[in-house]
């Protein structure tokens, strides 16, 4: 028998934090949104959500659509999530709306 030799391997990723602080964000951060993007109802529905949790059943609202779109999230759009070959129904992650963090998760609940 031989005995498994582990060797340690290092490889630089960045000289400077504000390098690595830009590729964290890139790597971990989806959508960015600046606040004006927005219209006031998508914007009220945002930071609602913020706060608390929100949902529409579908046909959505324009103001719920067009959060979707700049969520990146147009699979949900046609109220038909589940069908949809390849598409999560539960999705995780984080934006950038203005200049805060915050993560995201879109999740179907009821319905088939």
């Amino acid at each position: 028998f031989h005995e498994t030799v582990y060797r340690p391997t290092a490889a630089a990723v960045a000289e400077r934090p504000e390098r690595m602080e830009a590729i964290l964000r890139t790597t971990f951060v989806g959508p960015r949104i600046e606040s004006d993007e927005l219209s006031a109802e998508a914007d009220r529905i945002l930071r609602r959500a913020v706060g608390d949790e929100y949902g529409e059943p579908y046909p959505y609202s324009d103001a719920y659509a067009e959060l979707l779109r700049a969520l990146d999230a147009r699979p949900y759009l046609d109220g038909g999530i589940r069908n949809d070959a390849g598409v999560l129904t539960d999705r995780k992650g984080m934006i950038r709306y203005g200049d805060d963090y915050y993560e995201r998760e879109l999740r179907l609940s009821g319905g088939d």
